[in-house]
């Protein structure tokens, strides 16, 4: 009975493990794919704006 209990144990915190590093990777893909775009973008009143934000939160970008 109880190697039963250890090994549905492992076994949650494996998937727990695993659940957090999907939600890590989505977060970070989103989150790079917007500053992507947004730095990117042609219109330059955005990338002006964007620019200043990462100035301003103290991340050199040139």
């Amino acid at each position: 009975m109880r190697t039963v209990s250890l090994l549905q144990n492992s076994l949650q915190r494996i998937s727990a493990n695993w659940n957090s590093l999907f939600l890590i990777f989505g977060i970070s893909l989103f989150a790079f794919g917007a500053i992507y775009i947004v730095a990117l973008e042609p219109m330059q009143a955005v990338h002006d704006t964007f620019h200043d934000l990462r100035h301003a939160a103290g991340f050199p970008c040139h």
